[in-house]
């Protein structure tokens, strides 16, 4: 049927039939079904436009949402849906005009149809497998029809099913028997689907590839952060097609969709840009653009024209999103910092929005001293830190202990009331940056720190943290024993800290720590590593050394090179 409509006028004037008056005098080409809806296909008197008229019931094409749209050929531009009912008197029959000329194109009426006609019916759904099956079998439905016959799910349909799915998710499933026959054919049916998405990737708007991102960030997220037996039959095939090898995800999935993003960074909202970031730091993944940039730094150079316009929310998932990334960008950090302290607009973010910030600036090891005080004097205003969640309150005093930054009124006795009543609430993160801060506050500051029996907690979890040696450790302690060293591993001090190695050179404790990529923002030692080192060597009064990965790794399997580089780091003559 498609056929009957051509491109050529000549084609059209031999198809044209008796008029049909009740339709502004339009001429009948042809007439049948299109996926089982009755239509009948009319071109005006004027060859501009081609009706497709639709046979539908009234509330059933209101309750199921059913639209035709049709792409016959390079001449047709835009379709529109006729917002008129037939003169004849026929009040069942929708119309949906395709238009060829030039002069009938109309973004507004096209962008109108598929956002209000051309729905799935997704709430029809009750589980993943559903939203699935309804994709698949009725994906053709809602795609333009082109003259190569290729079906693509309308980008709108793409964010709009993928936000159905994590839902979904979200929400739970029954658990039921997971047999393999069954995530293997909803494996089928997710890469069909994502093969959809991907190939409509060039003519996505930005708010449909940002939702779409975000969305399958959060599927994935939901599906990792769950026991394998717990998972559904729909959790596991998402967790094998997501996947490459846990926890690493799959390249060729979220490596396009960050490409079709970098290609129009400039036209994002700032929304937009702190979703992708957002997104791709659940996934832990940063995808290299080329070969000097990767995504989240274009995201930044991007922000950095127009961080002003960064609502608290927005600037509170970038700054959270970057340092789980481990990606520090000194101007973006620095412009929002400077916004923060020159626009008056603290009091706009929430709690925890506050505490992300303060955290991601420590954590990175970016100094912003106004900023911080900023901060400081915003929360001494509010005089409400029950409005802090338990992380937050942690999260802040660790960041202001590694800015190490003194705003005496800040940490008051309301402070510490409020964590001995939380005292049960706090996990062993929570704990441990929570008895940093009592470092800082009592040994290095002269203070109030913790009260006696949480301190003590404090103190146990975080002293018994894992201290498992890495085969990079294992390395550098052999080739210490090689150049006549006794090192003490994992040597736990006076303070708590526990330090990789410790050995004594003519009277004098050393400590040697192996850092590995975790310890690092790039080649930069991140805010954790920092303060580990100021207060070992300021409390325990041990000093300490250390030993980079990338360096270590420089020298090979050469145990000569290895005992030569160690000496002169440990101020040793051979």
């Amino acid at each position: 049927m498609l056929s009957t409509i051509d491109n050529r006028s000549s084609t059209l004037d031999q198809r044209l039939s008796t008029p049909i008056t009740t339709l502004h005098n339009s001429y009948l080409i042809s007439e049948g079904h299109i996926y089982g809806i009755p239509v009948e296909i009319k071109v005006d008197k004027h060859k501009e436009a081609v009706y497709i008229c639709c046979w539908l019931d009234y509330h059933a094409a209101r309750n199921h949402d059913v639209a035709v749209r049709l792409v016959a050929s390079s001449h047709i531009l835009s379709c529109r849906p006729a917002a008129y009912l037939w003169k004849s008197g026929i009040v069942n029959k929708q119309i949906i005009s395709v238009f060829i000329g030039q002069s009938n194109f109309d973004t507004k009426g096209s962008y109108r149809l598929y956002r209000n006609q051309s729905r799935l019916p997704l709430d029809d759904c009750e589980t993943v497998e559903d939203v699935l099956q309804l994709a698949f079998e009725q994906r053709e439905n809602f795609l333009h029809l082109a003259v190569e016959q290729r079906q693509n799910l309308h980008p709108n349909q793409n964010a709009a099913l993928w936000t159905y799915i994590f839902r979904l998710i979200s929400k739970g499933q029954k658990q039921k028997v997971v047999s393999k026959d069954d995530v293997a054919q909803l494996e089928l049916l997710i890469s069909d689907i994502l093969e959809v998405t991907l190939d409509s990737l060039p003519r996505m708007r930005s708010k449909d590839l940002t939702t779409i991102i975000l969305q399958l960030a959060k599927i994935a997220k939901r599906v990792s952060s769950k026991h394998y037996k717990r998972l559904s039959a729909s959790e596991l095939a998402f967790k094998n097609i997501l996947f490459d090898k846990e926890p690493n995800v799959q390249p060729s999935i979220f490596d396009p969709l960050a490409e079709a993003a970098n290609q129009n960074l400039v036209n994002f909202e700032p929304r937009e840009l702190s979703n992708i970031a957002y997104a791709y730091s659940l996934l832990g993944y940063n995808p290299r653009i080329d070969d000097n940039t990767t995504l989240l730094e274009n995201i930044a150079d991007v922000s950095l024209d127009c961080i002003q316009q960064f609502n608290a929310q927005n600037i509170s998932n970038m700054m959270w999103a970057y340092t789980k990334l481990h990606v520090s960008h000194g101007p973006l950090f620095h412009s929002v910092g400077d916004a923060i302290v020159m626009k008056d607009y603290l009091t706009k973010f929430k709690p925890q929005a506050i505490a992300n910030v303060v955290w991601a600036f420590a954590a990175t090891n970016v100094q912003h001293p106004a900023l911080f005080k900023k901060v400081a004097n915003e929360i001494v205003a509010m005089d409400d830190w029950k409005s802090f969640n338990s992380q937050a309150l942690s999260n802040i005093a660790w960041a202001y202990t590694v800015s190490n930054i003194d705003t005496a009124p800040l940490f008051s006795s309301a402070f510490r009331q409020e964590l001995l009543d939380r005292q049960n609430n706090f996990i062993d993160q929570n704990l441990r940056q929570l008895y940093q801060w009592h470092l800082w506050q009592t040994k290095e500051k002269s203070d109030y720190g913790l009260p006696d029996f949480l301190c003590e907690q404090c103190k146990q979890t975080f002293s018994s943290s894992d201290t498992t040696s890495s085969a990079l450790q294992k390395d550098v302690v052999a080739e210490l024993k090689s150049i006549g060293l006794n090192p003490v591993e994992e040597y736990l001090t006076e303070s708590g800290y526990s330090i990789d190695a410790l050995v004594e050179i003519n009277g004098t404790k050393v400590g040697i720590e192996v850092d590995g990529p975790s310890h690092f923002i790039g080649r930069k030692p991140n805010g954790r590593t920092l303060l580990k080192r100021r207060q070992v060597e300021s409390i325990d009064k041990i000093s300490l050394v250390s030993v980079p990965y990338w360096e270590w790794g420089k020298l090979g399997k050469d145990r000569d090179k290895k005992q030569k580089y160690l000496q002169p780091l440990l101020k040793m003559t051979a």
